[in-house]
């Protein structure tokens, strides 16, 4: 059982951590011209140099790019960024979310891609705004390119019906949606138009350039310096094989990498140039031959540096990014199954439960390590010889997740399953803003019942209008509201929830608690907005609990 009172003391960390998973969207743009001196490499040399070469990809925090987050807070405001889709008109006429939309860097689980040539790419998520209508994620993408940085930020919009019958974490070889990109301003400036896996067109809108005028339109007639040719998604395995779609058919391939490949056209910008310089227009060359036009010639694939130097493309910027989706809350709980420090705190306070006359809990903390672990505040202790724990947040404050007990009570008060106060707790923390990021956010609790659940909050939205309904008078000192809906669901005396005559209550089995409660969760008509996860006594085997045919079912594996 949780209290909620107003005043905290601890403060806000700076690093949110959010689950990821990622393929590489991978830009190759061909067929531009460019001029500079070819020195001794010889094509047929980069060909040669480049076999048995690939991407090196891994996780990383913000605490081991210091340089590339020193990047991005000199082009944001404390790690956010305002997306404004008004700057077009066909940004106006986006009906899926609202004109501006402020998001924040996730800054403790980055995906950092590396090619043979030590240039380095980073993939953060963004928290898009919650509340919006439609279905996307965000990433944030930094480039190297020479001795600096660049960054731009890509949105990835599934069509509807499509998204109705595919998965976004698996199912992109066959991708049907809008591809936007943005600014680093947070303006928009260009977008794909993919269906089946192809791109069928693309847009490039030049910061309202008056010389660009015709980028509103599609690139067909080749003069408008679109993408200036087809885009087409595939897969991609480590030995270079590709499939137009992710390979199902009985091939046993155990990493696969999602891949775009761009073809460009002579006296367009390829697309990565057009994105480090989105504001010049979208003609011309790439690199900036002009500045070296007196040393000779050189030919794609080759660039020259910054010293006029003709080099592979690939030495000068790299052109594989990583995709990061979103992880589904099974994810973090499988993580959490091989971590020694939760799992030795939720056994702490299972042991407490059965000889303490006091509740315990932790405040959880993201911590900034990407191991999808916790940083834990101080035990919590609640007053002796009752129920519940005053929890005390301030106003800034976010929390990765909260985990308490529920003891032996000598008056057998105490609850196999979640309280109404932790329930209102829950509503309060997410409705005051301390829940930023509710995918990955659970609540915990360990029974004196032998009973371990996880709470997440898969519809915030949904939530706050079911805790409006039922908590209404809560924590206003109001004598009357043990007369509220859910005090009755739990005391058995209201059947809208088929929870009569068992209610929720000391003296019920686990099995009849545990049913009741997802019962009030598949409230009639009303979408709670909540999912109960469980697990073995080991904290292992986390499942997914659901209603089938109004018995209890379980998913497992959590997925």
């Amino acid at each position: 059982m949780t209290n909620q009172t107003p005043n905290a003391k601890r403060q806000t960390p700076n690093a949110k951590l959010k689950l990821s998973l990622f393929f590489l969207l991978f830009l190759v743009i061909t067929g531009a011209f460019f001029t500079c001196q070819k020195e001794h490499l010889t094509l047929d040399d980069l060909e040669l140099n480049n076999e048995n070469k690939s991407s090196i990809v891994k996780t990383v925090s913000a605490r081991d790019i210091p340089e590339v987050m020193n990047f991005i807070a000199s082009k944001s405001s404390d790690y956010k960024f305002l997306l404004d889709d008004s700057t077009t008109e066909e940004g106006m006429n986006r009906s899926h979310e609202d004109n501006l939309v402020m998001t924040e860097l996730i800054t403790d689980e980055i995906t950092q891609v590396t090619n043979a040539y030590q240039k380095s790419n980073y993939t953060f998520r963004l928290i898009k705004q919650s509340g919006l209508d439609g279905k996307y994620f965000l990433n944030l993408v930094v480039k190297e390119y020479m001795d600096t940085f660049y960054l731009y930020i890509v949105k990835y919009v599934p069509d509807t019906f499509w998204l109705s019958t595919h998965s976004l974490t698996k199912d992109l070889g066959d991708y049907t949606g809008m591809v936007y990109f943005y600014s680093d301003e947070g303006i928009y400036i260009a977008k794909v138009t993919m269906s089946n896996g192809n791109a069928t067109a693309s847009e490039r809108h030049p910061c309202d350039d008056p010389e660009d005028e015709d980028q509103n339109d599609y690139p067909d007639d080749g003069n408008d310096g679109g993408f200036g040719g087809d885009c087409e998604f595939y897969w991609e395995d480590p030995d270079g094989d590709t499939w137009d779609n992710y390979p199902d058919d009985g091939d046993n391939v155990q990493e696969v990498y999602f891949v775009i490949n761009c073809s460009g056209e002579t006296g367009d910008k390829s697309m990565n140039e057009f994105l480090r310089h989105p504001c010049s227009g979208s003609g011309g060359s790439v690199g900036g031959g002009s500045s070296c036009t007196n040393v000779g010639t050189c030919e794609a694939p080759l660039q020259f540096n910054q010293d006029c130097e003709c080099k592979p493309l690939e030495e000068i910027e790299n052109n594989v990014v990583a995709v990061v989706f979103e992880k589904p809350p099974c994810a973090r709980l499988n993580k959490l199954e091989n971590n020694d420090d939760f799992k030795s705190k939720l056994q702490d306070l299972k042991n407490k439960a059965a000889t303490d006359n006091h509740e315990t809990a932790y405040i959880l903390k993201n911590n900034a390590d990407a191991g999808l672990g916790y940083d834990y505040s101080d035990p919590i202790d609640g007053p002796v010889n009752n129920l519940g724990v005053n929890v005390s947040l301030n106003n800034n404050e976010q929390i990765g997740g909260f985990v308490h007990n529920h003891n032996k009570d000598d008056q057998n008060r105490d609850l196999s399953i979640y309280s109404p106060e932790d329930l209102y707790a829950l509503y309060v923390w997410l409705k005051a803003g301390h829940i930023s990021y509710t995918t990955t956010f659970f609540s915990f609790v360990v029974t004196n019942h032998g009973t371990n659940y996880a709470l997440n909050i898969s519809d915030p939205t949904a939530f706050i209008t079911f805790g409006d309904l039922v908590f209404n008078g809560w924590g206003d000192n109001d004598d009357n509201n043990d007369t509220a809906i859910l005090i009755d669901e739990y005391e058995g005396i209201n059947n809208i929830t088929q929870t009569y005559p068992n209610g929720i209550k000391n003296g019920n089995t686990v099995a009849q608690n545990e049913l009741s409660f997802m019962k009030i969760l598949s409230y009639p008509g009303i979408n709670v907005g909540l999912d109960l996860y469980k697990s073995d006594n080991n904290f292992e085997n986390w499942q997914k609990v659901k209603l089938n045919n109004g018995q209890i079912a379980y998913d497992n594996p959590c997925n």
